[in-house]
């Protein structure tokens, strides 16, 4: 079997395994527990935080009765391959005959599920024709047919198209989401870690849980599973924080003195960093490097 990444291997595959996402997955769970499901749905948030994958999700929830009786549909849904959940990346599919031919399929009926479920990635990179030939679809869809728009940018999804679907915001995963997260897959993976290493993967991953598992993968491979802080920030190229903590602190004292002779680390391949009213040089050699105006 071809290696898998992280980030696709510890993807969630129910309700239960999304982290974070509290209020979508109670919305999602009611729509369902009162029938009440949608036509249309937008899911809007950040990167990697779980919007393609809960479209995903809520897919099999509906059509759970067929994943029962064969399994196979969902492990197809899983992987991208269903024929009656199709998904769309509308970053290279964003024109108007492109969506005419979604328009087009979604008249017939599902092959192996009650709901034929189209999801639209990246949504907000639609064209304007592609989203005027959208409209009537969405507003009178098909028997049994839900779109699901997913988007970063959900200010650049039209009036005429977000007031037809229900409107489902994602959040950014707080640090101690992701520090769990990590923490979960460095156990399953059989990865090393120290918690300073954990905490700065949870803050580069600026809420992401994807891109902290990209973070964390890049470091397990490079470091042979055995994540040390020091180790860490050098392969990332971030400056130390007791460094920007020393920086800090002298700025604010105003110590122009002996912020000319603070080390910059290596990673970052800085050789000049501008504070306000004065310059910093880094040492290079034997020289001296010091602050000077601006």
């Amino acid at each position: 079997m071809s290696y898998v990444v992280l980030a696709r291997k510890y993807r969630p595959k129910n309700f239960s395994d999304v982290i974070g996402q509290e209020t979508p997955v109670s919305i999602l769970e009611s729509f369902i527990k009162n029938n009440s499901i949608p036509h249309a749905l937008i899911f809007c948030g950040g990167r990697g935080i779980g919007k393609t994958s809960m479209a995903r999700i809520f897919a099999k929830a509906i059509n759970s009765e067929e994943i029962n009786n064969n399994p196979q549909i969902g492990d197809d849904i899983d992987g991208g391959k269903s024929l009656d959940v199709i998904e769309i990346d509308a970053a290279s599919n964003n024109g108007v005959d492109q969506i005419r031919d979604v328009i087009d399929i979604s008249q017939y009926s599902s092959l192996k599920c009650k709901y034929k479920v189209f999801i639209i990635d990246e949504a907000h990179m639609l064209s304007k024709a592609a989203f005027n030939a959208l409209l009537k679809t969405l507003e009178e869809p098909s028997d049994n047919t839900i779109f699901i728009l997913a988007t970063t940018e959900v200010e650049k999804i039209p009036i005429t198209i977000s007031s037809r679907c229900q409107l489902i915001n994602f959040t950014n995963l707080n640090l101690s989401k992701i520090e769990d997260l990590i923490k979960k897959v460095c156990d399953l993976e059989n990865i090393k870690i120290d918690e300073d290493s954990t905490k700065l993967l949870a803050n580069e991953a600026n809420g992401s849980a994807r891109d902290s598992l990209s973070i964390l993968e890049l470091l397990s491979n490079s470091l042979n599973k055995d994540i040390k802080y020091e180790n860490a920030i050098s392969k990332l190229g971030i400056t130390p924080k007791e460094t920007i903590y020393l920086i800090s602190t002298l700025l604010i004292l105003r110590n122009k003195k002996d912020l000319s002779l603070i080390h910059i680390s290596e990673p970052t391949r800085l050789r000049r960093i501008s504070f306000g009213g004065f310059c910093l040089k880094k040492k290079t050699g034997g020289g001296g490097g010091g602050g000077g105006g601006g």
